[in-house]
């Protein structure tokens, strides 16, 4: 979505909303924005991809890309307790790089086919879920999620679910 401002208010107190976009100047001045109200409502908010800028504007954490947990363990200094860091993860290999990163949370995808990277190969529920059941982390999913496909992820290893177009239908 390009301005979550008003799905904030429909979300459960605790959600995170992961906040993303390619310009910084962009992203910046969205999180500004949308930080304040978020704690207000009881949520948390991750920003895409920039640990520092996530810190500067009082973001909850980070959400990282898949390549970023390559590097190794990641060693982000933050003076904020609780600071929550997250990731894309396509492969179980993937998911054991997370967990060597100190990851909090994997975020295994895209599940489904979405609007957001029209060119990624799909998991699917089951290979998804497979690789979610033999996770050496914590898990969650994203991808392709709506109000009908959400429902064949109900597993213990589902640790949270992240989507656009469930909020949309």
């Amino acid at each position: 979505m390009a301005d979550p401002q008003s799905l904030l208010s429909h979300l459960p107190r605790g959600a995170a909303v992961v906040l993303r976009h390619k310009n910084a100047k962009i992203l910046t001045a969205l999180a500004n924005r949308i930080v304040p109200n978020a704690h207000q409502l009881g949520l948390k908010v991750l920003v895409a991809g920039d640990v520092r800028m996530a810190i500067n504007v009082g973001a909850d954490g980070v959400h990282l890309s898949e390549g970023n947990t390559r590097r190794g363990p990641l060693r982000i200094s933050s003076r904020k307790p609780g600071f929550i860091i997250t990731c894309a993860a396509h492969s179980h290999r993937a998911l054991w790089r997370a967990k060597l990163a100190n990851v909090d949370v994997a975020m295994v995808s895209p599940i489904y086919p979405t609007k957001s990277h029209l060119e990624a190969q799909t998991l699917g529920a089951l290979r998804a879920l497979r690789l979610m059941k033999s996770s050496p982390q914590i898990t969650g999913a994203l991808g392709g999620l709506s109000t009908k496909t959400i429902k064949r992820l109900n597993h213990r290893a589902v640790f949270g679910l992240g989507a656009i177009e469930a909020w949309r239908s």
